[in-house]
């Protein structure tokens, strides 16, 4: 069976909400204080969100929303890890709005505390005093809780999918 375009796109998103959906449970069930190692992997929806959020670079979703693209030429000095072997940023563009912040390599949001960073190739949250030099950690930088910092970002991811299902579904 020919599926037409319609019915790929209309397939995708059901696809995607209901990833989505999951990505919303697991950030409301992790309830653990101190998530470490491979218990992180395991419970952490942000390696779906990525994607997610690299898909709609893709399709110009981002930049619909209202995301500024800016290049970053670059690149980002990361170690190898398991979601890519090439997690250097290099071509990789920063996607930003408002106090929100998102690159392959990590996503920060400005709160009135500080900046909360998560760091893919660290797989960790961060506290940084303010967002220069972002996506790039600097060094010694303040490691945060890992559910307080997936409870920071939450509203955000939240917004995001509504309108995303807002866009195409109605």
């Amino acid at each position: 069976m020919c599926l037409l375009p319609t019915q790929r796109r209309v397939g995708g998103l059901l696809a995607r909400f209901g990833a989505a959906f999951g990505v919303m449970l697991l950030m409301r069930s992790s309830n653990s204080k101190n998530l470490s190692g491979s218990d992180r992997v395991k419970t952490s929806p942000l390696a779906v969100q990525f994607w997610l959020w690299g898909q709609d670079a893709l399709t110009g979703d981002l930049e619909a929303q209202g995301f500024r693209k800016t290049t970053n030429p670059e690149g980002v000095r990361v170690a190898h890890t398991r979601y890519a072997s090439n997690l250097t940023g290099k071509g990789s563009s920063i996607y930003s709005k408002g106090g929100f912040g998102l690159h392959s390599s990590a996503a920060w949001l400005q709160t009135a505390l500080g900046v909360v960073v998560y760091s893919r190739p660290k797989e960790a949250f961060f506290w940084l005093k303010s967002a220069a030099g972002l996506p790039e950690l600097p060094a010694g930088p303040r490691e945060l809780d890992f559910a307080a910092g997936l409870a920071q970002l939450q509203p955000f991811v939240w917004a995001y999918e509504a309108w995303i299902l807002r866009r195409y579904i109605g």
